[in-house]
């Protein structure tokens, strides 16, 4: 089962994927969260793809691990200076000590496994007494999603179809689906408390007059926030071990 999931990710994600996610991740994704606790910082990214989001985390003279499946991610990872190694996380505990970690990134990687709440248990075992993690996790069930799905267009990610208008069901990358309630839930099973959390506002880019007149990026970014069941698309947190 493992080969072959290391064989349909190097092959089709790789192939309709990698270069998208490169292209549209950067720091900017975890900058309103990212709090830097000391000069040099152990952080790891699980699921770094080809490091572009850690990558100015290795400028700033952090000391960046990264893990991934595919060979391409973790060869562009490493031209970013990060110590990125290829590594199934699916398979637990992840190859590190306890407490390594002053910062862990685990951003769109949770919605992927088939066990998430297992990976967070273990991300809770390697960071340091005062280390957090910062978490991205795509919520599925938005007003747009949820009119789709009435109308029987499916699961998929909207956002997913606007990039990829080629994505189909059978070869869909996400295979855990969260609520808003659902993900804060998740998170606290996982031993950690929400510290801080930004809302990522749903794509109406394609409404044309609706986009340009009425349904403006600022007025969604403040329906977001605001109303985040139904407007969000996607929820970036903070967290921290809880304090037994």
């Amino acid at each position: 089962m493992r080969s072959k999931l290391k064989e349909y990710y190097n092959d089709n994600y790789a192939r309709t994927q990698l270069d998208m996610d490169e292209r549209n991740n950067d720091f900017s994704k975890i900058s309103n969260l990212w709090k830097e606790t000391r000069p040099q910082m152990r952080i790891l990214d699980i699921g770094c793809g080809a490091g572009s989001v850690s990558d100015e985390l290795v400028r700033r003279g952090h000391e960046v691990y990264g893990l991934d499946l595919m060979k391409e991610a973790i060869t562009r990872a490493k031209k970013r200076g990060i110590h990125a190694e290829i590594y199934d996380v699916n398979n637990l505990p992840l190859p590190f000590q306890d407490g390594f970690f002053d910062c862990i990134l685990a951003l769109d990687i949770l919605e992927h496994l088939f066990d998430p709440l297992s990976l967070l248990l273990d991300m809770s075992r390697m960071l340091s007494a005062q280390g957090y993690a910062i978490v991205f996790l795509p919520l599925h069930f938005d007003i747009r999603q949820r009119l789709r799905i009435l109308t029987g267009k499916g699961i998929l990610l909207y956002e997913h179809l606007w990039y990829n208008p080629n994505s189909v069901s059978w070869r869909y990358f996400h295979i855990r689906f969260y609520t808003l309630q659902e993900a804060q839930e998740f998170i606290r099973a996982g031993g950690f408390s929400i510290e801080r959390k930004v809302y990522r506002s749903m794509v109406t880019a394609d409404l044309g007059w609706l986009s340009h007149h009425l349904l403006r990026p600022s007025l969604i970014r403040n329906l977001a926030q605001r109303f985040p069941s139904l407007f969000s698309s996607g929820i970036n947190m903070m967290i921290r071990q809880l304090i037994s």
